[in-house]
């Protein structure tokens, strides 16, 4: 197993779109599978770049993207505002490899 270590900020301050990216980016890369993913805690954060790999890369509708992120594991509490924010504001902006990964 090989171990890539990724910075997501912490709540309440909403992640970084770079580190979000970068995680995509991976999670993207055919040469990288199969993937396991975590973070310290292994809920909150990889809750956040589960669902948006499920509506950017499998095709879950937006609209539905809180409701995955709950089914992952995440706490909607008022501490983890800035993954929820995060979620709502991206979840619609679209993300393919091709235009955002070098």
């Amino acid at each position: 197993m090989r171990v890539i270590p990724i910075t997501i900020n912490a709540p309440p301050v909403a992640p970084s779109p770079a580190h979000v990216r970068h995680a995509l980016c991976l999670l993207a890369d055919k040469r990288l599978r199969p993937i396991y993913f975590h973070c310290d805690i292994g809920r909150d954060r990889t809750s956040l770049i589960a669902t948006l790999y499920e509506v950017y890369f499998r095709g879950l509708p937006p609209e539905k993207a809180l409701q995955e992120m709950k089914r992952f594991g995440f706490k909607d509490d008022w501490t983890l505002r800035g993954l929820r924010n995060y979620l709502q504001k991206h979840a619609n902006s679209g993300f393919t490899p091709e235009a955002n990964c070098d």
